[in-house]
């Protein structure tokens, strides 16, 4: 929409005793002009007007209306006499036969800071924002998936440090993981404790007889670590 220019006022305000005084065609015109324009700014910046119809989607704007905020029509309609009470952003309003939505309309962007807490529900965030948040979200889920005393296991030789986060020690070589508790046999497992043998020195009255045994299991060897901080 383009705005007319406003008519220079003292070519209509001259007196009827002044040399070419001001006819009243010339203060009409001016008056017209001055209407057309305030009505053209009103309709562009949207501010809100009485018994004025409105369609879908139309922003309404008033300086009455909570900081950040403007209502968009979702219901055509009339608007009323009065202007109404407006409400805070996301919540929905009846004016007349219309009806509006509220929406934030943030002119200052949300920082780290607005955004990690959560608490301002009127300034948008920048992509750069978004990525930084969700980074850091990833890696504090990662590294919360593996409290202290977490071990892991993997064929790769790469640190759990380097990838979760956190202080790792690799544990000792050999060693083979049971579960904590007394075992059927009355043997009694401390979480912590180790214990066993990786070799044993085997004698006829154990085996019945002088042929080689082995007592170790089968195994697959992998790079274990513990988390100590």
């Amino acid at each position: 929409m383009a705005i007319k220019l406003f008519s220079n006022i003292n070519n209509y305000l001259r007196y009827s005793t002044d040399d070419n005084p001001t006819t009243n065609q010339q203060y009409q015109e001016f008056v017209r002009n001055m209407h057309t324009i305030v009505t053209d700014v009103v309709n562009a910046v949207g501010f809100w007007q009485p018994n004025t119809a409105y369609s879908v989607g139309q922003v309404i704007r008033s300086d009455l209306m909570p900081a950040n905020t403007i209502a968009k029509v979702t219901t055509a309609g009339t608007t009323a006499n009065e202007e109404p009470a407006w409400t805070t952003a996301n919540t929905t309003l009846t004016d007349g036969t219309v009806k509006y939505i509220m929406l934030a309309e943030a002119a200052e962007m949300a920082t780290d800071e607005d955004a990690e807490s959560g608490e301002d529900s009127t300034k948008p965030i920048t992509s750069a924002v978004l990525k930084k948040m969700l980074a850091e979200t990833y890696a504090k889920a990662k590294l919360d998936a593996h409290p202290v005393g977490s071990i892991y296991e993997s064929t790769d030789s790469t640190s759990p440090a380097t990838l979760f986060g956190g202080t790792w020690e690799e544990m000792e070589a050999g060693l083979v993981l049971v579960s904590q508790g007394t075992a059927k046999s009355g043997t009694v497992f401390t979480a912590g404790a180790t214990g066993g043998e990786e070799k044993h020195q085997l004698t006829i009255g154990y085996t019945g007889g002088n042929n080689p045994h082995s007592n170790l299991q089968p195994v697959s060897a992998c790079y274990m670590f513990k988390r100590t901080k």
